[in-house]
């Protein structure tokens, strides 16, 4: 059995890697991934150890799971030495794209024995694919990269896979307008967190980890117009003392650019001093000056520097870009439909992508780019909702993130030209009514449930009723 599925990096996840023989996919190579909370996953290795004997591993890599040997952690991979390896190392940036295929598609791009897994491999040796479950008649395809090259690499390799006839899918091609997200969520290299080991010993809040930000791009269906929103939480911690302070302003306004950031509260404050001096930046800067100044300041040498999301308004299409220390930046970068950066991240995107499944997507063109990329139909009342839930969804999953305020920015048009509107809303009453909807969405399923079983427990007595009543009539007769 093969399983394929998109892997959201979590920095409280464990990864388990096993070499083994499978030639139909990679030559000497397998890679088995047993993933869970770092206080959990060794019971869980101890609960499945001894039925990995029927999938043909062998008795000595089961001991070496059983000492641990094979445990590390989720930014690092381990392989065979000279061995052919499908698992290509972690990240602290990347573009990942996304779309829905059709099921029989699947079988284009694993080919005969294999072999086509091999040429996705070898077009983009940087970038991944990875394949997910959506329902039972298609999947979620994901190609992820550093840059949109090695993303548009693996594109073209995966088309060529198909034949000219299956090309087409619902008036477009396969690959024409996938969803397109960036952000570092590779963070613990970039704010120094601990080892393990040396997390067990000290368990305290390190700087940058309190952090949530990101942007999205949607399709205003009042003046079918793309807009934009970017929301940051309001946490950040003291480097020296680690004390938490719940008020912290994480973000700049410029004109039509906005800067979210992520970091601890003396290297926000400091890039808000340092930009206000920048005399290179003018008052209403635009983006490219923007990206100037940052590919300027992340050049500089410094321990920990922190992340970005950038927000640009423009006349065409707005653009979002993460931005990560050590990235090679563009000045004419084209951005995503989704940036983010910070440890509560990952679940916003995650909640996100929940709610964009279930709207319309539509088409747009990624400035200075030939390619289109796909955004939800949204009101900008249902895209500031979208917002406030995956915040809410992230402070419920990382521990770290919160703070007294969600700042949100939402564009809009005024007198023909786009603006930003700030929004300042109370975290606590976000997170209260997050939940409230939660419980009353589940106290719908689990009463529709409870009315399906009830409806057919009395169409079983029903039909039962109804043979007695035959019955009884035929005797009479």
């Amino acid at each position: 059995m093969i399983i394929f599925h998109t892997i959201f990096p979590d920095p409280y996840r464990l990864y388990v890697y096993l070499t083994d023989n499978m030639p139909v996919f990679f030559p000497g190579d397998v890679i088995v991934e047993v993933e869970g909370k770092r206080g959990e996953v060794h019971e869980t290795i101890e609960s499945i150890v001894s039925y990995l004997g029927d999938f043909e591993v062998d008795g000595r890599m089961m001991s070496e799971l059983r000492a641990g040997k094979v445990i590390c952690s989720p930014f690092f991979e381990k392989v065979a030495c000279g061995a052919y390896s499908g698992v290509k190392p972690r990240r602290k940036f990347m573009i990942k794209e996304s779309t829905r295929i059709p099921l029989a598609y699947f079988d284009y791009f694993i080919g005969k024995k294999g072999e086509a897994i091999k040429k996705i491999w070898e077009s983009s040796p940087t970038a991944s694919v990875y394949f997910d479950t959506f329902t039972a008649k298609e999947v979620y395809i994901c190609i992820e990269g550093e840059c949109d090259s090695e993303v548009e690499d693996a594109k073209d390799a995966l088309e060529e896979l198909i034949p000219k006839d299956k090309k087409i899918v619902d008036g477009k091609h396969v690959f024409e307008g996938m969803f397109c997200m960036e952000g570092g969520f590779d963070i613990e290299e970039a704010y120094g967190w601990p080892t393990p080991e040396e997390e067990e010993k000290d368990n305290i809040m390190h700087e940058g980890r309190g952090t949530t930000i990101f942007g999205f791009i949607y399709m205003d269906v009042k003046d079918n117009y793309p807009k934009l929103i970017m929301a940051s939480d309001s946490r950040s911690t003291e480097r020296s003392t680690g004390r938490v302070f719940d008020r912290s302003e994480k973000f700049l306004k410029m004109g039509n650019v906005v800067v979210l950031m992520a970091g601890s509260r003396q290297q926000c404050k400091k890039i808000a001093r340092d930009v206000a001096q920048d005399k290179s930046i003018p008052s209403s800067a635009n983006f490219e000056v923007i990206i100037d100044a940052f590919e300027r300041r992340m050049k500089e040498p410094s321990d920990s520097q922190p992340f970005f999301v950038v927000g640009c308004l423009s006349s065409e299409c707005p653009r979002v870009v993460a931005l990560s220390p050590g990235q090679r930046l563009k000045k004419r970068f084209a951005g995503a439909a989704f940036a983010a950066h910070g440890s509560g991240s990952p679940y916003a995107q995650t909640e996100l992508f929940k709610r964009f499944n279930n709207v319309q997507m539509t088409l747009v063109k990624k400035p200075f780019s030939n390619h289109k990329v796909s955004i939800p139909l949204l009101k900008t009342s249902e895209a500031l909702s979208f917002a406030k839930e995956a915040m809410a969804y992230a402070w419920e999953k990382d521990s770290h993130t919160g703070g007294e305020f969600c700042n949100v920015f939402i564009s809009k048009r005024v007198g023909g030209e786009m603006v930003w509107e700030a929004i300042h809303l109370n975290f606590k009453e976000m997170v209260d009514a997050w939940r409230r909807k939660e419980m009353a969405a589940a106290a719908a399923a689990a009463k529709k449930k409870k009315e399906a079983e009830m409806g057919r427990f009395s169409f079983g007595q029903g039909s039962r009723a109804q043979k007695r009543k035959h019955s009884c009539l035929e005797e009479i007769c």
